[in-house]
């Protein structure tokens, strides 16, 4: 084939200006096709009786642009047609197969040419031209070219117009492992261009690309955009996003769980998961189940990025500071709050249904819309606010760093980190230390206890250096820093302090919720704070507020049992077994139970000479009224100078 066209080249070479005689538009064709190699700058073309030139003008001139001449000048004369001042693309070539094809287009690449043109074998001409000239444009891209139009001559030459370079790199796709070869290939950058052949062309593009999604996933690509052709099965990759760390993959739930376990101890603040097809649609359904389960790993679901094609998801700048618990019972709650001074940043209960519900119940704490219950596990843990529910996963936030302040100094200082208070804490801390500095245990020498008498005397320093003042708009007499800086604080700062003051000296404390009955006006029950205390290995209610009577310390407050302590409080939790019975002999003056007001008289008689201060209770069924009648003919001439009753509990406190 090659020898017969140089032949006719050769031939038009020698003779260029002979006339060619043409019978119809086959002919004119293959004249053209054999005419462009020898670029003549004019050439003339000769009708027949049959075949009149001028009747196809219009036909004739697209062919001329088709074969390759970019300008011409042509007139008709004596029934001849005249070209003239013809010219042609800047490059040509005779090509037979393929390889010549590509081979010549990326000598035009190298050489930087704007158009090119090829004139083939009729076998390759059809090869190429097929399905919209869906070959040409995939030869053109593996040459690294792109091509705005092509003119083209069914009698076997095709020209480019409009050449450009291709800057992103290219790669031939015969075979899927080509596919992760080439992207594994990839160097960090914006963009890729993929010739794939037909049959992985349709296994990648299957389903919305999704196929591609997981190649592109293992080779570190979490985004992407794409431009394609189903034509010429040429695909472009812009736009690449690459992650700066390793890939993780799931098949299933148990799967995912552990690699975000081994996530979390290495704190990876970034990272691609690549799933299954029905993890990942669980994911983006957002299943209560999986998110609770990945919640429980210490995972919480904040800034992600997907790829549909690819089944991937992009975690960006996580924050691995949470602690997840799955709780079933009332008691699972406890335990897990209990543990939430010694942890960082939110606690997370992930409850059973019925727990939710009693957890979230409608009876509303009175400062907000925290539930009674709910507000009672948040004190007893020593938080303070900023409780939060997700209604959908059933799960109740606690942020561990929005504590009672003496409740966080507290657990600083026991965990060595005395060195990372704040000012403001710093010197909560050392007001606390003067006070317990000015505590005298042996002056509570009543008691059967060494740490009862240690409690008393930091209950009678809180009745010196702190006053009762109801919170109001900003101030702070809601915690420690009120009460030990200003001296001024309500039920929630009397609790506080006296659990840091119990805390340094060792002493097992935790902060109570609930109800109260000590409405000094009438019966009616309020909403209070106290604190549970253990001494000797047994628990009490002690409550720091109402043991400061104003003028002394009533000490019948700090070790109250099942007995007393159900009379005076109502609460909605008590994390620990109480003891029984409140055990009189803690306190530091006398306590007698009596049941006539006879041996009241002799009690308090008894009581005031010895100690100057005691506490009488009643078991008998004696009306109020008769009961001070009684006293005051008993008592008369040694009256105490004043008393306190709690009628609750049938109780006297009497003072001298």
């Amino acid at each position: 084939m090659r020898s017969r066209l140089s032949a006719i080249i050769l031939l038009l070479l020698l003779v260029p200006a002979m006339a060619l005689a043409v019978s119809d538009m086959e002919e004119l064709r293959a004249y053209l096709w054999n005419l462009t190699p020898s670029r003549p700058s004019s050439f003339t073309i000769e009708g027949s009786r049959s075949f009149s030139l001028s009747a196809h003008l219009e036909e004739i001139g697209q062919m001329l642009y088709d074969s390759g001449l970019t300008g011409f000048e042509w007139f008709m004369q004596n029934k001849r047609l005249q070209i003239q001042n013809c010219s042609y693309a800047s490059s040509f070539a005779l090509c037979s197969d393929e390889d010549d094809v590509l081979n010549y287009m990326r000598q035009c690449r190298e050489d930087a040419l704007s158009e090119g043109q090829v004139c083939l074998t009729p076998d390759m001409y059809a090869q190429l031209s097929e399905n919209s000239f869906a070959g040409t444009y995939r030869l053109l891209a593996l040459a690294g070219l792109s091509c705005d139009s092509l003119s083209y001559n069914s009698s076997g030459t095709i020209g480019f117009r409009n050449l450009t370079r291709l800057s992103a790199p290219v790669y031939q796709i015969d075979v899927d492992n080509d596919l992760a070869l080439a992207l594994s290939a990839l160097k960090p950058g914006n963009a890729c261009t993929l010739v794939l052949a037909p049959d992985v062309y349709s296994r990648i593009s299957d389903h919305g690309f999704q196929l591609l999604g997981e190649y592109t996933a293992r080779a570190g690509i979490t985004g992407f955009s794409y431009l394609y052709n189903d034509v010429s099965c040429i695909l472009t990759l812009t736009d690449l996003l690459w992650a700066d760390t390793e890939g993780y993959s799931a098949e299933t739930e148990d799967g995912l769980l552990q690699t975000l376990g081994q996530l979390k101890i290495g704190q990876v603040r970034d990272f691609r998961l690549l799933l299954s097809p029905e993890l990942y649609a669980r994911f983006l359904n957002h299943d209560p189940a999986l998110f609770r389960a990945m919640l429980s790993a210490g995972f919480q679901v904040r800034q992600y990025s997907y790829s549909d094609s690819g089944y991937t998801l992009h975690f960006h700048d996580v924050d691995w500071n949470i602690t997840g618990c799955m709780v079933h019972t009332l008691e699972d709650a406890v335990a897990a709050l209990q543990r939430v001074p010694e942890t960082e940043g939110i606690l997370a209960l992930i409850c059973d249904p019925d727990l939710f519900a009693s957890l979230t119940q409608e009876r509303i704490y009175h400062s907000g819309t925290v539930s009674s219950l709910l507000r009672s596990l948040m004190v007893s843990a020593g938080l303070y606010g900023g409780i939060s529910m997700d209604d959908e996963l059933q799960v109740v936030y606690f942020p561990s760093n929005e504590r009672y302040v003496g409740v966080a100094i507290a657990s600083m200082v026991a965990a060595g980190r005395e060195m990372e208070l704040s000012g403001t804490q710093q010197s909560v801390l050392n007001r606390a230390r003067e006070l317990l500095s000015a505590v005298h245990p042996e002056a509570y020498a009543r008691s059967s206890s060494s740490q009862a008498r240690t409690v008393c005397g930091i209950l009678d320093q809180l009745s010196r250096a702190i006053s009762y003042e109801a919170v109001s708009g900003t101030t702070d007499h809601d915690n420690a820093a009120g009460a030990l800086l200003r001296g001024r604080a309500d039920c929630d700062g009397y609790a506080d302090t006296f659990y840091l003051l119990c805390s340094l000296s060792g002493i097992p404390v935790m902060l109570q919720h609930g109800d109260s009955m000590q409405s000094s006006q009438n019966s009616q029950e309020v909403t209070h704070v106290w604190t549970l205390i253990c001494v000797d290995g047994a628990w009490y209610m002690c409550d720091p507020t109402f043991c400061d009577t104003g003028d002394s310390t009533d000490f019948t407050f700090a070790f109250l049992g099942e007995d007393l302590g159900r009379k005076l409080y109502d609460t909605f939790l008590i994390p620990v077994s109480l003891n029984p019975v409140s055990d009189l002999s803690l306190l530091p003056y006398p306590a007698y139970t009596v049941s006539t007001a006879e041996e009241a008289v002799s009690c308090v008689q008894e009581g005031l000479d010895s100690a100057g201060q005691c506490a009488v209770y009643f078991t008998g069924s004696a009306p109020e009224d008769l009961l001070i009648r009684t006293l005051n003919e008993g008592l008369r001439g040694v009256w105490p100078s004043s008393y306190v009753h709690r009628p609750e509990i049938h109780q006297y406190i009497f003072f001298r």
